[in-house]
């Protein structure tokens, strides 16, 4: 009867043993989250011009961040946004940046557009010379 016993007990943590290694081996098979996707802001125009006035550029967000929208620009930029305005009625996920460019400084700059829901970044071209391409 001992011999029995023995015999089932083995069995038993074999059979578990077996099935914690292939529950193990089933996870680590499956494929993982998938990484959520960057929200990004691209621009209407190739780039932006230096200006003494202030100006309004029109911007596109790829994924919804709510209401309440403001946004910046890298402080070396020199790029100061005066206001932004949602064109959602006009245009889905677009917004209108009223822009101070008089002292920005030339070269590619990140822009991050925020919401309630979350935020968007992107990169502008700030063009020398005032020159808007």
């Amino acid at each position: 009867m001992r011999k029995s016993i023995h015999a089932r007990l083995a069995v038993g943590l074999a059979v578990v043993a077996a099935y914690t290694w292939t529950a193990r081996e089933l996870h680590a098979a499956l494929p993982s989250e998938p990484a959520p996707v960057a929200c990004t802001v691209t621009f209407d125009g190739a780039s932006i011009a230096v200006s003494s006035e202030p100006f309004a550029v029109h911007a596109r967000y790829s994924e919804a961040i709510g209401d309440s929208l403001s946004a910046e620009f890298q402080p070396e930029s020199k790029i100061a946004v005066l206001g932004v305005a949602s064109e959602e009625n006009a245009r889905p996920q677009s917004v209108r940046m009223m822009l101070n460019t008089s002292e920005a400084v030339a070269g590619e700059w990140t822009v991050t557009l925020k919401g309630t829901g979350g935020s968007c970044t992107g990169e502008v071209s700030v063009a020398a010379g005032g020159e808007e391409k």
